[in-house]
């Protein structure tokens, strides 16, 4: 009676051996696990676990462009000593892929200012899953400009005067039903409450842009160009500098307006215009023109060509002062989201293929209306979630010149 007993319990527990065994997949999750719980808890121990004692961890410097080959143990004194230190961040497991013994996988780890994207290779020896190799690239996050002063969920087009003292941006107010200029004034290094701008509150006033003398500020308006005027489409606007305050609005004239909105427009030092327009003629939706600004009057304007426009959509051009550079938005496939930001360069009068400024600055969602302060060294940009209200506000990235000169090597 008792052998049958025995052999019963003996295969009960044989199966719940068998059951309780962890799958391939399991175990690597664990190692993986181990990693970002290990260095979100400071829990060196758990972390330095996870690489093979020859693994190693490789990529680019950001900053030089230098190709960087750290044996894993280097990597490991860094985490020593921040042992017990618990980190602010949300981690997750992005895919794990697995054959035989041999698996990748791809984390993310989110920190409020920056996050890291980590390439692993592991290999199952001895029974263990362990990392023998990591690459990774650290995204900086973009911050807000002046947030609950400026960016309140509902503006776009940051203007920066010479000086930097003095801003004009679009309060959207959610939508695009009403569209206003706003001015703000920098006082003790914060940006004051921002006021409608005296010449804008009738029309729809949009994408404010000084010229680099900041003698100009140039608009967009869909007020009437004359008293007989009834297309309430965008046209090209400025006011002048005067010895007290602005000048009137005035209409760029017949030779830059069309009859189909143009809009975002920005100054090159030497008064050259670059701007966006629905006109006959382009190769896409909205197209990328320029009127060179020739003895005191611009001419007809010349759309850039294929090179920067496409069959999609390009707009909301910004140029550098010296026309080296321009920055623009496009939704042209093969972007990062909505729609995305590229540069391209000027040399002996031909553009540059566009690069994408990369996920530094576009996302998933959509990015737009590029400015730059007047030293080039800050990108001022809008970034929209859109719904029902839509969500916009105005980011900014530091030394820009730096991530330009990145693009020239």
């Amino acid at each position: 009676m008792k052998t049958p007993l025995l052999l019963l319990i003996t295969l009960f527990f044989s199966f719940l051996s068998i059951y309780a065994q962890k799958t391939d997949r399991q175990l690597a999750e664990e190692t993986l696990r181990n990693y970002m719980d290990g260095g979100t808890y400071g829990d060196t121990v758990k972390m330095m676990a996870v690489f093979h004692p020859t693994a190693t961890m490789k990529f680019v410097d950001k900053k030089t462009g230098t190709f960087r080959d750290v044996p894993i143990a280097q990597y490991l004194d860094s985490v020593r000593r921040n042992a017990g230190v618990k980190s602010n961040r949300q981690t997750r497991i992005v895919y794990l892929d697995i054959i035989g013994t041999a698996a990748h996988a791809k984390l993310e780890l989110d920190y409020p200012t920056f996050q890291f994207i980590d390439f692993f290779n592991l290999l199952k020896t001895d029974g263990q899953w362990k990392v023998v190799s990591k690459i990774f690239y650290r995204l900086d996050k973009a911050p807000l400009l002046a947030k609950d002063t400026i960016s309140t969920n509902d503006v776009f087009g940051f203007a920066l005067a010479p000086g930097e003292q003095q801003a004009y941006f679009v309060k959207s107010y959610g939508g695009r039903d009403s569209l206003h200029l706003f001015e703000t004034q920098k006082k003790n290094g914060q940006w004051t409450i921002p006021q409608k701008a005296s010449f804008s509150g009738k029309y729809k006033d949009i994408d404010p842009a000084f010229s680099p003398s900041g003698n100009v500020l140039i608009f967009n308006s869909n007020r009437p160009t004359t008293t007989s005027d009834k297309n309430l489409d965008f046209n090209i606007w400025g006011i002048r500098k005067q010895s007290q305050g602005w000048s009137e609005p005035f209409s760029l004239g017949t030779v830059v307006n069309s009859d189909s909105s143009d809009f975002y427009a920005t100054l090159a030092a030497n008064g050259n215009l670059y701007f966006t327009s629905l006109r006959l003629g382009g190769l896409g939706g909205t197209d990328i023109w320029r009127s060179v600004f020739k003895n005191g009057v611009y001419q007809k304007p010349e759309n850039l060509g294929s090179i920067i426009n496409s069959q999609k959509g390009e707009s909301n051009p910004f140029i550098s002062p010296d026309e080296k550079y321009l920055i623009f938005l496009s939704d042209t496939e093969g972007g990062l989201g909505d729609s995305d930001l590229y540069i391209s360069f000027q040399q002996n009068g031909q553009w540059s293929i566009p690069q994408n400024l990369g996920p530094d600055i576009n996302t998933p969602l959509a990015e737009f209306a590029p400015s730059l302060s007047p030293d080039g060294k800050t990108l001022f940009f809008g970034r929209i979630k859109r719904g029902k209200p839509q969500v916009e506000n105005i980011y900014y990235v530091n030394d820009f010149d730096k991530i330009v000169a990145q693009f020239l090597k």
